[in-house]
């Protein structure tokens, strides 16, 4: 595996790093139902490069695992309680 250095990238690249005003403004939109998948697509799959479409990505990345663990335990415990494993009945 090759190891990579400041010297494997260009000098002159045209990506300018989030401010911490920017990040607040991402995270506060994020916060808002809906808009934040729908912004986290936008980002993650628009023409745009830079941060804010790693993070999108990985956001969707995390939200799709954590969507899948949920409906397993959802069909887990609905499997369990069809089969009496609730019952409160002696």
């Amino acid at each position: 595996m090759q190891q990579e250095t400041a010297s494997n990238y260009p000098a002159n690249h045209d990506h300018k790093e989030m401010t911490t005003k920017s990040w607040v403004g991402t995270l506060f939109l994020l916060m808002i139902p809906l808009v934040n998948l729908v912004l986290l697509f936008v980002w993650g799959f628009g023409s745009e490069e830079g941060q804010r479409k790693k993070y999108s990505r990985a956001m969707l990345i995390v939200t799709g695992i954590l969507l899948v663990v949920y409906i397993v335990v959802l069909v887990l415990f609905f499997m369990l309680a069809a089969a009496g494993g609730f019952s409160t009945s002696p």
